[in-house]
């Protein structure tokens, strides 16, 4: 029998400050453009966005290029996916489910000695909590006990049967159908970017609010995620509109 063993790859120093500035950018107040979904698998930007954005003293690496590069290196290793070029030459980059799972790790701070301390013991006084009720269902009469564990069984199936709690996330499948000749390219939480498909002449560009379901054309891929900002949409969304009120 042959098994297979599977290793997260390693981060390079570069690659390391770079995943940490995403990382960062799910705490407060956020320093990176789009990320519209938050720190999350499929979330992401466009390549030339975030290279403008780490690059410089101080940051990620001195230019755009060698921003590209390390994201190109992220992509080769699975932490973040690079789309193909669009008509404009612009390219999506978008996180994995590695790379957001190391993007929030990378910035979570690490428990001091008392914390770990103090986590061992509240997890020992629940064990030791469960294992006395463990213990007290057992009374030595078969009848008794058979109550007792067909009375768990029910509360527990009871348990199962609830209804799951219900999110945040849009129901898309009640919004309008888009205009003719446009499908959703680069889903978002809170927008949806659109575009003709190729073959049909020149592309085209839109924004769909998936709480209103309103459309609005645009310029091209940056400027339909533009479009899409909570801040810009209530500037042709009037349900977001209203809403801002």
């Amino acid at each position: 029998m042959t098994t297979t063993t599977t290793t997260t790859p390693h981060l390079t120093a570069m690659g390391r400050k770079l995943m940490t500035a995403i990382g960062e950018n799910g705490q407060g107040a956020p320093t990176l453009s789009f990320f519209d979904g938050g720190i999350v698998e499929d979330s992401g930007s466009w390549m030339s966005v975030l290279s403008a954005e780490l690059s410089g003293e101080g940051s990620v690496a001195k230019t755009a290029t060698g921003v590209a590069n390390v994201l190109k290196k992220l992509d080769a290793d699975g932490f973040v996916a690079i789309d193909s070029p669009d008509e404009n030459g612009e390219q999506w980059v978008r996180l994995t489910k590695l790379g957001a799972d190391t993007a929030n790790q990378l910035v979570q701070p690490t428990p001091t000695d008392e914390q770990r301390a103090a986590a061992l013991a509240a997890e020992t006084v629940v064990i030791e909590k469960a294992t006395k009720r463990r213990g007290a269902a057992k009374t030595g009469n078969p009848k008794t006990d058979e109550k007792v564990n067909a009375a768990k069984a029910a509360k527990s199936a009871k348990s199962s049967a609830k209804p799951t709690a219900k999110t945040d996330e849009p129901d898309k499948s009640k919004l309008p159908a888009l205009p003719e000749g446009y499908v959703v390219r680069y889903p978002h939480k809170s927008y949806d970017l659109c575009s003709t498909l190729k073959g049909q002449g020149k592309i085209k560009w839109g924004t769909r609010c998936n709480a209103h379901g309103t459309f609005t054309e645009a310029e091209g891929g940056r400027d339909g995620d533009t479009k899409g900002t909570a801040a810009v949409r209530p500037t042709w969304c009037k349900g977001c509109a209203k809403d801002a009120k």
